[in-house]
């Protein structure tokens, strides 16, 4: 289930390693660029398209409505429920703390919601989730509490690593772990635009930055904290991966 699909440089990595996918995104303009590039997939079942916002649990009352999102004019990997991330700078800085709206940026636009656990509920447990959702990773993650354990992914993966996801993902009952670096990733599919972008390999094929197939432990990974955010001068960026337990 890939929760981000942005211009589909994940679903066209999962569909082409075989997999059926559920893909959603809250952009409209996302979600009809991918009806019309995957037209295919769409019609003979292996990609189904869910055009939704994901909210936390906390305002699962709201779930189905309408509500704001944020449509970056820059980048629409930038576009977010929060104002925070969707309408930030051409250089890439957040707005601050009571900073006006620049128009320039962003376009507010109405939405439909749900969370991520009604999601795995209406279209069944997926094997992997992929989390990347511009500031809404923590409650995507925070939703599958709601969910019995065996309704869990058996894999997951979120954008970021910070202490307080490393833990989440231990509580809910991925204890084994992995961080991946994306800039690894990234330069492998330079001059392949449908690729460029995407994630990677998931579950046991993705490679962790120490142990490379093999899985480290919450607290490992805990202890590898802060990661560089530059090697020899060049920019990383990570995700982190889950294993459920007793797999």
């Amino acid at each position: 289930m890939d929760m981000g699909f942005n211009s589909g440089q994940d679903t066209h990595f999962y569909l082409a390693d075989g997999w059926r996918v559920v893909a959603v995104d809250a952009n409209p303009v996302l979600i009809a660029a991918g009806r019309q590039r995957y037209a295919s997939a769409l019609a003979n079942g292996t990609l189904v398209l869910v055009p939704s916002g994901l909210i936390p649990v906390s305002a699962v009352a709201t779930a189905g409505s309408l509500l704001t999102f944020y449509k970056s004019k820059l980048d629409n990997v930038w576009s977010s429920f929060d104002a925070h991330w969707g309408c930030r700078h051409p250089n890439n800085t957040p707005l601050e703390a009571g900073e006006a709206i620049n128009p320039d940026y962003c376009t507010e636009i109405r939405v439909p919601t749900r969370t991520c656990a009604a999601l795995v509920t209406e279209f069944g447990t997926p094997v992997y989730l992929k989390i990347d959702i511009e500031g809404r990773d923590t409650a995507c993650l925070e939703s599958l509490w709601t969910l019995p354990v065996d309704r869990r992914p058996d894999y997951v993966s979120v954008e970021n690593v910070t202490p307080a996801h490393i833990e989440l993902l231990r509580g809910l009952g991925y204890g084994r772990q992995k961080v991946v670096d994306q800039r690894i990733i990234y330069d492998a599919y330079v001059g392949q635009p449908s690729l460029l972008g995407n994630s990677g390999p998931f579950g046991d094929a993705a490679i962790d930055t120490v142990r490379g197939r093999e899985w480290a432990t919450a607290a490992e990974l805990s202890a590898r904290l802060p990661l560089p955010d530059k090697i020899e001068g060049v920019g990383r960026w990570y995700d982190l991966h889950g294993k459920r337990d007793g797999l």
